[in-house]
């Protein structure tokens, strides 16, 4: 969960949702995260993890736009995020980050990760910055599991 980093269990424990500005399309809808859903927090609060809808809107008439986790897994998933980043409805790389994290294998627990383990040596990165091969990944996450010992 981006708001309180603790696991989320289940896809249906899982929202997705960003922050549709007052003025789109011409300024870019942004904030896209992943969080619990409300009734599953671990935050005992009146709105759990997600954003404050009643702040942003008093600060800039912002409002929040969202869906269900599962929504976003699978082909059809797949499918939605491509069709955010064809019809630049949020900043692109919010939406790859979100396809790095939804489907590749690992990447979510070694997100946070990676710039530890280059700095141990455990890889060296060979491909654009934030983008790791599958073998960087499995090395990150073994690297984790021996640090955790």
């Amino acid at each position: 969960c981006d708001t309180c980093g603790e696991k989320i269990k289940s896809s249906e424990d899982g929202w997705v949702e960003w922050i549709r500005v007052k003025d789109y399309p011409e300024k870019t809808n942004h904030g896209m995260r992943i969080v619990h859903r409300k009734i599953v927090s671990p935050l005992k609060t009146a709105i759990g993890c997600y954003y404050n809808e009643n702040k942003l809107f008093a600060r800039d008439g912002s409002s929040i736009e969202n869906m269900a986790l599962k929504k976003f897994l699978g082909n059809n998933g797949l499918m939605l995020l491509l069709s955010f980043l064809s019809e630049d409805e949020l900043p692109k790389n919010e939406i790859i980050e979100i396809i790095k994290r939804l489907f590749i294998p690992g990447y979510e627990i070694a997100r946070h990760h990676f710039a530890h383990a280059i700095a141990e040596g455990v890889f060296e990165p060979n491909m654009p910055k934030d983008f790791y091969l599958m073998c960087d990944i499995e090395a990150t996450l073994k690297f984790i599991e021996k640090e955790d010992k």
